[in-house]
């Protein structure tokens, strides 16, 4: 735009800027349609757009401080639905902070650029105190927006605003600034009023809603289990499972970062009030260091044979984390469901087999197995008897080692969910809990087939909806 700008001012011709915008934006869609889906495309031009438009208010003030607010509150606004639909958030704190970092780009940086290109040609020397110099300047600034975004950040999460709601907003947030234009306050007001509503009401949103979401997060081969009952009365999550180094048995971040933190921030999750570990496989808490660094959880509960070292890391790591052991025969009571714990009642020696084990009546009977092996779930049914469940989190990832067949036979589910690694190396699930499952008419839903799974209920019913991968 500024090339087209400065030929058409060569040429002393003149020309709206809002026809340059159009034609640069038409040009770029001609020669390559799909460009309209790329997220920087869309935000350069929505901002672009939305600035040319606002060019009049913006003069009304003489105060290039000012201005920069003016800008800065334009450009947040104009992308504000965009955002929300890619990246579930959106930072207030962002419209005063350009006041610094657009001078300091403007007026600093892109110079700086050009002026380096332009003395290329000296000495080394020179230009290594040229660049230390401005890389220690950058560092400054840089480490300033991680102090802010550190103690000062009070970001708002939430999912991408339906198609109505869009449209209301710009609707309402043109009118707004037309009013402002116009110097008719009163309206202006008014119409700030109703263009922030949709935002507001997405926000409360799932406090709104009557109905609750079971999610089986596709981790690869781990557990991660969010469980959001209606009107947001409880929030835990049933293990916090990872990827892991087989050479450093460390866990990854990457599964916190790529599927956990961004389901959260679009469902607006910042508080969970619970997360359960079944046990201590990295695979069922190895995103647990993760979560806390960015969640806050009121408690950690793990069972009575959780390993005590284990506990002591955690809270060197967050030393106010609470931590609570829980036993078998006791309720984890929420505000909208209780969770039984069922096992384990004695120590059994392995990791396994020590799994918490948990019933829910979640709009449907729901059985949280951990890894339990065959003979804890032989225990299971000789304590109780009477348990008939209707959704099933297969043990184990579907190893042979568990769901044996009598086992299956007495609990009778209507569903079993897998949560397993595609092409995984252990070979899970198994042949025989396949066929285990299928023989007694079982619908199976895997993770590694169907994506992250989701159980969506209200009212004593409920609905499966799939993610394939």
């Amino acid at each position: 735009m500024i090339t087209i700008l400065l030929v058409i001012q060569k040429f002393k011709k003149k020309f709206l800027y809002i026809d340059i915008f159009s034609f640069v934006f038409l040009s770029l869609i001609i020669f390559d349609p799909y460009v309209i889906y790329e997220v920087g495309f869309q935000f350069s031009f929505a901002v672009t757009f939305a600035i040319l438009l606002s060019a009049k208010w913006v003069s009304y003030s003489t105060s290039t401080l000012w201005n920069i607010v003016q800008i800065s509150f334009v450009s947040q606004m104009a992308i504000l639905p965009l955002q929300l639909h890619y990246f579930y958030i959106f930072q207030p704190l962002s419209i005063l902070l350009n006041v610094i970092i657009i001078p300091y780009f403007t007026l600093f940086v892109i110079p700086l650029m050009y002026i380096a290109t332009l003395l290329s040609f000296l000495p080394k020397q020179v230009l290594f105190i040229l660049d230390n110099s401005f890389q220690w300047i950058h560092s400054v600034v840089v480490n300033f927006l991680v102090w802010v975004d550190t103690y000062l950040s009070f970001p708002l999460f939430m999912n991408g605003l339906s198609i109505t709601a869009v449209i209301v907003y710009y609707i309402f947030f043109f009118r707004f600034m037309y009013e402002l234009e116009i110097k008719r306050m009163k309206v202006a007001f008014l119409s700030g009023v109703l263009f922030c509503l949709p935002i507001i009401f997405g926000a409360l949103k799932p406090y709104l809603s009557e109905e609750g979401i079971v999610t089986m997060f596709d981790i690869g081969q781990g557990d991660a289990i969010l469980i959001e009952t209606p009107y947001r009365q409880d929030t835990l999550l049933v293990d916090a499972g990872s990827t892991f180094d087989f050479e450093s048995m460390e866990a990854s971040r990457s599964v916190y970062k790529q599927i956990l933190r961004p389901y959260f921030y679009s469902r607006g999750i910042t508080h969970l009030d619970a997360i359960i570990l079944t046990h201590e496989d990295l695979d069922h808490i190895g995103s647990l260091e993760y979560i806390l660094e960015e969640v806050t959880v009121d408690t950690i509960m793990v069972s009575s044979f959780f390993d005590d070292q284990l506990i002591k890391n955690i809270q060197a790591s967050f030393p106010n984390q609470i931590i609570k052991r829980i036993e078998a025969v006791q309720t984890i009571r929420g505000n909208f469901t209780n969770f039984h714990v069922l096992s384990p009642t004695s120590d059994h020696q392995s990791l396994n087999d020590n799994s918490l084990v948990l019933y829910a009546d979640l709009g449907a009977k729901w059985l949280f197995t951990g890894d339990i092996g065959s003979d804890v779930e032989k225990t299971l049914i000789k304590n109780h008897p009477e348990m008939n469940i209707d959704i099933l989190k297969v043990a184990h990832h579907g190893s042979n080692t568990s769901s044996d067949s009598v086992y299956i036979e007495e609990i009778d589910p209507d569903f079993g969910l897998i949560s397993v690694g595609r092409n995984n190396r252990y070979g899970h699930p198994s042949v025989e809990v396949i066929e285990t499952l299928e023989s007694k008419g079982i619908d199976i839903l895997r993770t590694d087939l169907h994506g992250a799974i989701q159980y969506y209920f209200s009212n004593n019913q409920g609905t499966f909806l799939i993610h394939s991968p």
